[in-house]
C-alpha cells in the first residue's frame, strides 16, 4: 500500500511477535498448534480493531467489550467447547 518499507516492516515485525507470543501461550495450555495460531491472529485482530474504534469513540467501551468476548472465548477454547 502506500506505506514506506521501514514502517511496514516495523508493523509486521510487532504483529508477528505478539501473534508468537499468544501461539506460545496457547499452545503451552494445550491448545493444538492449527488452532492456537489462527486463535492468536484473531485476538490480535480483535484488541487491534478494539484500539482503533475506542480511538475514534473517545470511548473504552469497545476495548471493554473485546475483553469480556475474548474472555468468554478463551475460557471456551480451553474448555475444549470449541472445535477449529
Amino acid at each position: 500500500m502506500g506505506r514506506p518499507p521501514a514502517i511496514r516492516a516495523a508493523a509486521d515485525a510487532a504483529f508477528g511477535s505478539w501473534t508468537q507470543a499468544y501461539t506460545t501461550v496457547f499452545e503451552s495450555a494445550g491448545l493444538a498448534a492449527d488452532t492456537a495460531r489462527p486463535l492468536a491472529t484473531f485476538v490480535v485482530t480483535a484488541i487491534e480493531g478494539a484500539v482503533l474504534l475506542a480511538r475514534a469513540t473517545h470511548s473504552l467501551q469497545p476495548l471493554r467489550n473485546c475483553g469480556n468476548q475474548l474472555d468468554l472465548l478463551l475460557v471456551a477454547h480451553l474448555q475444549g467447547a470449541v472445535r477449529s
